[in-house]
């Protein structure tokens, strides 16, 4: 690594307005990566950044770049590595004529969305939690709720990023397009995401619907009852996941803009019940009854909001504890694979036969539609697909782990060949193989990462394991 040409007796003046964190351990949402970093600093300028950046470099060390770590792989860190906390940094402001939001890296969707509600906007596209950062979404680009509405990156108009040398680029579809495509989905391995300015939509206010049906017939009902009614403007779906009804039942659960729209909307809620359906979603990690329950008190509550008027941006910010619990005795896992709808019927039949196989404890299964992505290198979305989210509980062992890693390559091979994909922040229990088959523009995003960052400045556990035997890249 080539350092920068200052004196290193620069450093410490030049960075005594950061806030730095000694060598410590951190770990991501899965509480099984520990490791040791040798500082994490704080940063809320852009100034921080490239301080930061000429110190790893001078030190000869590398940089790994963190939000809220929702990531499972260590895609936020790597031993040894300095790691920018980028939460202090997230100003953001509206330009309300062309609905254009333009907001720092490390504010979180719940930020942004107290932004936008009074001022009668929403996000576009967002995971279907609001406490990721937008860098971090952005890096993984993340999809949601949205149908025919791709990932994220659809919504971008331009970002500003901050490169290995300190030089900072703007990039769009028309502006070092290369770049661009390299950066979402990057996960952080092409320099510092600074700010991005993001295309908004009106909030709105919604009625809900919901069908149950077989799951057999989830893919039909999908395309009669959302892709063909634009009104539509939210939609999701879930399996049934009780031992008698094991991924055969499915319920879709719709959000239909309401006509007309009134002249004010209420301010965005937070999420009624939280504490009641937090034990019931965690009931059913504990017992097949709890399970059994959960999915009859699902049919009975969607009967009950059937009809009821929300806003988007209430229906876009639930509250992450409802799924989110962790216990010392078990880890919450989360997978998702995107296969063609055409293909959702075989892929949930091999579902169903390797869950039961490997004798794992599924807690959830949700189904999102994701329009085909042609923004990023390493898109999941090659055509258009549906997205199956899975949620398991796994106990913190070395053979739990070795069990989902098997689950997970057999079903990694069986989403590839039904010509669909696999995402990748989530554990790094896949192979090398099974990456460069489902991402097989790899090789373009290694060369441009080379190009933009030739010394490796950028890396974490995610970077070196799946380019670590990849002649040329780190």
């Amino acid at each position: 690594m080539k350092p920068y040409q200052i004196p290193f007796v620069l450093i410490p003046s030049l960075a005594a307005s950061q806030v730095i964190q000694a060598a410590q351990e951190i770990d991501d949402a899965s509480r099984m990566n520990t490791t040791w970093v040798s500082e994490v600093i704080d940063i809320k300028t852009e100034n921080d950044v490239r301080l930061a950046l000429m110190k790893a470099q001078v030190r000869q060390n590398h940089i790994s770049i963190a939000g809220r770590r929702h990531t499972m792989g260590g895609q936020t860190f790597e031993k040894g590595n300095i790691v920018l906390n980028m939460l202090p940094y997230h100003n953001m402001s509206l330009d309300l004529e062309s609905g254009l939001l333009t907001v720092e890296s490390g504010a979180t969707w719940t930020q942004v969305q107290k932004y936008l509600d009074p001022k009668a906007r929403s996000v576009w596209v967002m995971q279907s939690d609001n406490v990721f950062t937008v860098g971090g979404t952005l890096s993984a680009n993340a999809h949601g709720w949205q149908p025919r509405q791709g990932p994220i990156a659809s919504t971008v108009e331009s970002i500003r990023i901050m490169l290995a040398s300190g030089e900072i680029k703007s990039c769009s579809r028309q502006e070092n397009a290369s770049l661009f495509h390299a950066v979402l989905g990057g996960y952080g391995l092409l320099g510092v995401i600074l700010d991005v300015r993001l295309r908004t939509v009106p909030n709105k206010l919604y009625r809900q619907s919901s069908y149950f049906l077989s799951a057999k017939g989830y893919a039909d009902l999908f395309k009669k009852a959302v892709t063909e009614n634009p009104n539509v403007e939210l939609a999701y779906g879930r399996l049934s996941i009780d031992r008698k009804n094991f991924l055969t039942e499915a319920g879709l659960h719709t959000f239909t803009a309401a006509s007309p729209q009134p002249p004010a909307l209420p301010a965005m809620e937070q999420e009624s019940m939280v504490k009641l359906k937090e034990t019931i979603f965690h009931k059913s990690a504990q017992s097949d009854a709890g399970k059994r329950r959960r999915w009859i008190l699902e049919k009975r509550m969607a009967a009950y909001q059937a009809g009821h008027s929300i806003t988007r941006n209430t229906v876009m910010s639930p509250d992450f504890r409802v799924v989110w619990h962790p216990t010392p005795e078990s880890r919450d896992i989360l997978q998702e694979y995107f296969v063609p709808y055409e293909k959702v019927d075989d892929f949930i039949e091999s579902l169903r036969f390797g869950i039961r196989r490997y004798q794992l404890n599924l807690l959830n299964v949700t189904l999102r539609d994701v329009k085909q992505d042609p923004d990023t290198l390493l898109a999941y979305a090659k055509s258009d697909v549906c997205a199956l989210v899975l949620f398991f509980s796994q106990p913190p062992t070395a053979q739990a782990e070795e069990t989902m890693r098997a689950f997970t390559q057999s079903t990694v091979d069986r989403a590839i060949g039904l010509g669909g994909s696999f995402y990748l922040p989530y554990r790094l229990t896949y192979s090398q193989e099974q990456f460069m088959k489902a991402y097989p523009r790899a090789k373009e995003f290694a060369a441009i990462k080379h190009h933009y960052d030739p010394d490796g400045l950028f890396s974490s556990q995610f970077s070196h394991y799946l380019f670590a035997t990849r002649e040329g890249h780190s």
